[in-house]
């Protein structure tokens, strides 16, 4: 609000948080192991870390040998080939991928 000789002004401003776009996301390991029924839990690191939106997907590529639910794999039957996790950002759909071993 201004004011001046009796007479004033006022004027709303309203300040917003400007939108910080992800750049790159990556997970904390790119390969493990695991035994059936054995479980890990992997780690996104989404950059940079003042990032607006920070969430997340995963997916198995065969979620019959491993699932992930949040980060949590487990080992549901031993593969003979890897299996790929992959975490994906919301926000312009970064990807990075953990491969996965089962043992019997």
């Amino acid at each position: 609000t201004a004011s001046c000789a009796g007479k004033s002004a006022t004027c709303q401003v309203n300040v917003t948080t400007p939108n910080v776009p992800v750049k790159s996301v990556s997970l904390n390991k790119e390969s493990t192991t695991l035994t059936i029924e054995g479980t890990e839990t992997l780690s996104a690191e989404v950059q940079p870390s003042n990032a607006t939106n920070k969430q997340v997907t995963w997916e198995s590529s065969d979620s019959e040998k491993v699932t992930v639910v949040d980060g949590l794999i487990t080992g549901k039957a031993v593969t003979i080939a890897p299996v790929t996790i992959t975490v994906k950002t919301v926000d312009g759909e970064k990807t990075d991928t953990c491969t996965v071993e089962v043992t019997g």
